[in-house]
């Protein structure tokens, strides 16, 4: 569950996409997983099964692509000329969050947004001015941009869909049926069960489906991740995330204020998947949540505890009704201990410390890329995480990873158990078992 090593070859490298949720030898098998990676090869395997998708498809200049598909080794997709030509991409969705889709789109090499799709005529003009695509190829109904995927008029390798949870399933088995491949953002679906068809929808169609799940790819969390999976604290047997601030997140995104469910399925679950991420798949959840604010209608605060097989928890607690000056937003706070030591990334600077007993072992600091400001501060390192998110995607296309992708909608629906098993917990009042889809 770590991230892609083409990425992270500037932070990390890759873990496997399953991993059993008994962890105590888990060093070791970080280890082993390190070592497979090493190993990978990126090209189509002689042995497999392949068939050929969109064999010529032309681009935006006329040139032409050609593409394999190796179901049995890697299901993905492989450029196997004209590896120069960028890949075009289609972006559902022009409001807030998808400024940061289309802005690290914009600043990536190897793809361009081709084609736009919004409901809102003066936000889907200003956005198309913005990042220079055509009249022509902005949308104002999603079933019209798919339409000119299947008559020819409109050549996409996949989109980016960036709207609300309620419109992801017909999207996503939309864009399936028309033979592209997807990334989604996140919650990907309104419930387990709904994620799971549309999983099966785009393996029928033979295309990839990534969860746009950033949180792990900031660069302070991915070096947390390069140091554990190093072996620096052990075998992790107790860890922290802790995402608390007073910050206005309804004055971007007013909506979230109106849902039954919201911190823990719009914040919780990322820090859920970094959990994952960290500590495997637990076997059950407690929860209880809050609401501070009267003025929304979910809950704005949420303490987890995850439990493990062999007795190890990880704590996830998140709130934004709380105060402090100054706002540590958007900084997450992780602290794992294990047999070894305990690693801290701290919630003001990025500082990641090392400790061994009672003895400072090391500390660095690992700040976002200043220069990457598409928003006013102090959002950056979010913006960090969406172009490293974006960039194993283009990896993944370009055949430098393997897929599946480190947030598949396969995987991605074990955190999706995890929001689910949550609000369960919570509305009992005790602990409840985890069932993950797919481990």
């Amino acid at each position: 569950m770590l991230l892609g090593s083409s990425v992270l070859s500037r932070a990390c490298s890759r873990r496997a996409p399953s991993l059993s949720c008994a962890i105590g030898s888990r060093s070791q098998q970080l280890q082993e997983l390190i070592s497979c990676q090493k190993k990978k090869t990126t090209f189509v395997s002689a042995s497999s099964s392949i068939t050929a998708i969109s064999a010529v498809r032309s681009g935006g200049g006329g040139a032409a692509r050609a593409y394999s598909c190796d179901s049995a080794a890697t299901g993905g997709l492989q450029r196997l000329e004209n590896s120069d030509q960028n890949f075009a991409a289609g972006v559902i969705g022009t409001g807030y969050f998808a400024q940061n889709h289309l802005s690290s789109w914009a600043e990536l090499e190897g793809v361009d947004v081709t084609a736009l799709c919004d409901i809102d005529s003066a936000r889907l003009q200003a956005t198309a001015a913005n990042f220079n695509v055509p009249d022509s190829r902005c949308f104002m109904n999603a079933s019209a941009l798919f339409d000119a995927v299947g008559e020819g008029k409109l050549d996409l390798d996949f989109v980016d869909i960036v709207t609300q949870v309620d419109t992801h399933f017909d999207l996503v088995t939309q864009a399936a049926a028309a033979g592209l491949h997807v990334i989604c953002q996140k919650p990907f679906a309104t419930s387990v069960e709904q994620g799971v068809e549309m999983v099966e929808a785009c393996d029928r169609a033979g295309v990839q489906l990534m969860v746009h799940e950033n949180w792990r790819w900031q660069p302070a969390i991915v070096a947390l991740q390069t140091e554990l999976a190093a072996g620096a604290v052990g075998d992790p047997y107790y860890t922290q995330i802790s995402f608390r601030t007073p910050y206005d997140v309804y004055a971007s995104q007013p909506y979230l204020a109106e849902g039954d469910r919201f911190i823990i399925e719009d914040l919780g679950i990322h820090l859920l998947d970094v959990a994952r991420a960290i500590m495997g798949e637990p076997e059950s959840m407690y929860c209880r949540t809050y609401r501070g604010n009267p003025r929304i209608k979910g809950e704005d605060m949420a303490t987890m505890v995850l439990g493990y097989e062999g007795g190890q928890s990880c704590v996830v607690d998140c709130s934004y009704a709380s105060s402090e000056a100054p706002d540590p937003f958007p900084e997450t706070f992780i602290r794992v201990e294990g047999s070894e030591g305990t690693i801290e990334l701290s919630r003001h600077g990025f500082c990641l410390s090392i400790y061994r007993g009672d003895r400072l072992h090391s500390q660095r600091t690992v700040p976002p890329a200043a220069e990457r400001t598409y928003h006013a501060s102090p959002v950056e390192v979010i913006q960090d995480s969406v172009y490293n998110c974006q960039q194993h995607w283009i990896d993944c296309m370009a055949g430098r990873e393997a897929w599946p992708s480190s947030t598949s909608g396969r995987d991605n629906l074990n955190t999706l158990a995890l929001v689910d098993a949550a609000y369960d917990s919570a509305s009992v009042q005790q602990a409840v078992p985890v069932t993950s889809p797919f481990v």
